[in-house]
């Protein structure tokens, strides 16, 4: 998880796509920023929403930013969860599919599923067998 102080961590795939913006708005990498505690729930938002700190935020702009953060991580951290259910969901039936067709049955159904199941359990940009 990616350190938030004061607020809700999320996932690293929700922060990677924002390094740049993070190098922008404060000279280190987002693994550097995470060894020093992370970011404030302002910093995190602006991150994620391309947006560029100038100095001249007020402190009603960071609370409009931290509140933002706080929608946005409950959004991340259900979606997370979700994917990590939908996972362990498509792990069994490849494990029920692998257990029929041990078995000699021979449903192309359950076959065409469980090659749906695997590619999903990939995710995106990943090839060969689990």
């Amino acid at each position: 998880m990616f350190p938030v102080m004061r607020g809700p961590s999320v996932p690293w795939s929700v922060m990677a796509p924002h390094e740049s913006m993070a190098n922008v708005n404060h000279g280190q990498t987002l693994e550097r920023l995470a060894e020093r505690g992370g970011l404030s729930p302002g910093e995190a938002w602006a991150v994620v929403s391309g947006t560029k700190l100038d100095g001249r935020e007020t402190p009603e702009l960071w609370e409009e930013y931290s509140a933002k953060w706080l929608e946005f991580a409950s959004v991340a951290n259900s979606d997370a969860q979700a994917l990590r259910d939908a996972r362990l969901a498509l792990a069994r039936i490849v494990e029920i599919a692998d257990s029929h067709r041990s078995q000699g049955f021979a449903l192309s159904l359950l076959g065409e599923v469980r090659e749906v199941a695997e590619r999903a359990l990939r995710g995106p940009g990943m090839k060969g067998p689990l």
